[in-house]
């Protein structure tokens, strides 16, 4: 996960110094917090979306062999 947001700061930094070549350094910077801070909060729903669906998963068949049990 670290890897993969060192890439996206470089990546991010620069296209910011190609398209906008006219930002500051400090205008850069922040454009890069932005990002990055939308990108985590986009990957801390994916996780907790992820661990959400598993638990569900893990408790419909759980339920499953109890029913199974029964019969």
């Amino acid at each position: 996960m670290h890897f993969y947001f060192e890439r996206y700061i470089k990546v991010l930094f620069l296209s910011l110094v190609k398209i906008r070549p006219s930002f500051t350094i400090r205008k850069i910077y922040e454009e890069i917090q932005c990002q990055l801070v939308s990108e985590l909060v986009y990957h801390e729903m994916q996780t907790e979306r992820m661990e959400r669906l598993q638990t569900l998963l893990c408790s419909s068949q759980a339920m499953k062999m109890s029913h199974s049990h029964r019969l």
